[in-house]
This record gives structure tokens, sequence and C-alpha cells, in this order.
């Protein structure tokens, strides 16, 4: 792509800026990123999905440093520890998504905090799953390949 460069260059400082607000204790991140303390405010699943998955493809595609293993290593436990539960029945369910957040129109989408923490909290949301399925499936990707690189092996780096 002629703005190969470009697009690595935004992934690295929106991350660079993300990580920045990743709960300590959590590892992932809240619904309005950079109001983690604020009432009202939670850690959100969808979104902290898709910056896991991010960072994982960016380490694998080369694009990234070796230092950002401990960031998505941290992410992705919270993952799994913050967002993931398994029932008494045996069913998992991922927890904490947004049900929808945008900008415009006519439903008082203004942007404000407010707005942002009033969308409903849902389980299993299939905007949600989706990220979260994608950040974990990277993750092993990537995982997979260091591993097999460790043992002088060959993994397809993969787009």
């Amino acid at each position: 792509h002629a703005d190969y460069a470009e697009l690595v260059r935004i992934l690295r400082d929106t991350l660079i800026a993300l990580e920045k607000f990743q709960d300590a204790e959590a590892g992932v991140w809240y619904q309005v990123v950079n109001l983690g303390e604020r009432k009202g405010n939670y850690l959100e699943a969808s979104a902290s999905s898709m910056i896991v998955y991010a960072i994982g493809k960016g380490i694998r595609l080369g694009v990234l440093d070796a230092g950002w293993n401990a960031v998505l290593d941290r992410a992705y436990a919270g993952l799994i520890t913050e967002f993931v539960l398994e029932t008494k029945e045996g069913w998992v369910n991922l927890n904490k998504i947004c049900q929808v957040a945008g900008l415009g129109g006519a439903d008082g989408r203004d942007g404000t905090y407010a707005y942002y923490i009033s969308e409903p909290i849902i389980t299993n949301d299939q905007k949600g799953v989706g990220a979260f399925l994608q950040a974990c499936a990277e993750y092993e990707h990537l995982r997979a390949g260091q591993l097999s690189a460790e043992k002088g092996g060959s993994h397809a780096a993969g787009i």
C-alpha cells in the first residue's frame, strides 16, 4: 500500500496513547478511555478486545517492537479475567459490552461523558464477541509463531 508507512505511524501513535490508559490492575480499558476513575465509567470488553487485537497483530507483523509483549500479555489476561464468565450450567459469557455508542442522529448521541456511560451494558453482544474472538485468535497466532521461532521452526506470518 502506498501509505503503509503512514498507517504504521498512525497505529503506533494510537497504541502509545492508549497504553497510557491501560488499567494498572485489570489490564484492560475503560468505556471512556481517558476517564477511568470517573464515577459511572466501567471496564469495557469490545474496545479492550480491539486494542488487544491491534497490539497482537502489530507485534506479529513486526511494526511494534518486543517491548509491547508485556502490554499485550497483561491486556489478554485482563480480557479473560475481567470479561469472561462461565455459568453454573457450563455456558461461557462475555460480559461488560457497551450495547451501542456513536455520534450524531436524533437520539442525543452527543459525545458527552453522560451519553457514553448511559448506554446499556450487555452480555454476548455480537460486536463484542466478534472482537474478542479476533483478539484471542491473533494472540494465539502470535504466540504460536513465537514458540515455533524459538524452536527453530517456521510459522507463516499471514496477514
